[in-house]
């Protein structure tokens, strides 16, 4: 039974899925680009469901046993993940990981990060990203850098299969910018469409698809309104007329309907994260559903 139990270890050490890299995110998206770069190269799990909101998640024990055993960590940065990560990985202990461990990816390298505060903030403002707004996958194009930066972490980790990674690197190119350039000529005739949305996790998409950000329903980031302000909103938006409203599926969806009701101005809960919603299981799948889903209704 003994030689039985050694022999199973060994065999399992040797196996295809063995060699192949260990990869944990802290979001689903990270997942799906690293799926797609590493292909059969790599075994990658998620610590979100791409339901939750990625800056509140509870830590979980079960993470910490992905952690330890991990060889490759990606994160979003700038603050995103700080609150449950930071615990999680100094319980893991795994050094490969932890910042400027050979296996830690932050996505942001290279990607220029919008809304950097100009002055001192504090916690009045809410819950502000003080090192800029970190929801930068929403642009398709930062999406491809992003796969660069786990690609290039690949690459170092497993030399031998770097033709392999830079192939698929090259492909998760090609088919992000096409449906880039797809979806901005459909949508040019509707560049200046203004949209409101519930919190500032649409800025990278608006910003590429040249749609206008009206106002935001949280009153201060990361807390939700007083009616008074709603109100008021609903006052401002009767004369700014946008043609959209746009809510996470953890978003408290019941703002966004009363406005809708006392406006006209319709309102789509749409996925931030692969997974947000059923169905949505890869990047590409997420951008195509909420590009398609939005130009609906602005083209109207």
């Amino acid at each position: 039974m003994r030689i039985l139990l050694i022999t199973n270890i060994l065999l399992f050490l040797i196996s295809p899925l063995a060699a192949r890299l260990r990869v944990v995110t802290t979001l689903p998206v990270f997942a799906s680009i690293a799926k797609y770069v590493g292909g059969d190269k790599v075994y990658v799990a998620a610590l979100s469901s791409g339901r939750k909101n990625p800056h509140h998640l509870t830590a979980r024990p079960s993470y910490v046993y992905k952690l330890a055993r991990a060889d490759v960590f990606i994160e979003a940065g700038l603050d995103l993940e700080k609150g449950w990560t930071e615990p999680l990985l100094a319980s893991a202990g795994n050094r490969k990981i932890m910042k400027n461990g050979s296996g830690y990816v932050v996505t942001y390298r290279g990607i220029k990060i919008l809304e950097i505060p100009d002055r001192k903030v504090d916690r009045s403002w809410g819950d502000i990203h003080i090192l800029g707004n970190p929801h930068y996958h929403m642009d398709p194009i930062n999406g491809i850098i992003i796969a660069r930066n786990i690609k290039n972490i690949f690459v170092r980790l497993d030399l031998k299969n770097a033709a392999y990674y830079n192939a698929n690197y090259r492909k998760f190119l090609r088919e992000i910018k096409k449906l880039t350039i797809y979806y901005l000529r459909k949508f040019k005739p509707y560049f200046g469409a203004k949209v409101v949305v519930y919190h500032r996790d649409w800025v990278y998409l608006c910003r590429r698809f040249r749609l206008t950000e009206t106002a935001t329903i949280e009153e201060k980031l990361g807390i939700e309104p007083s009616m008074g302000y709603v109100d008021k909103l609903i006052s401002l938006l009767k004369i700014k007329k946008p043609k959209l409203i746009l809510v996470a599926p953890f978003n408290p969806e019941k703002y966004a309907r009363y406005i809708s009701r006392k406006t006209g101005v319709p309102y789509l809960v749409l996925p931030t994260d692969v997974n947000g919603i059923a169905g949505i299981r890869s990047y590409k799948q997420m951008l195509k559903y909420n590009l398609d889903k939005i130009f609906s209704i602005i083209s109207k």
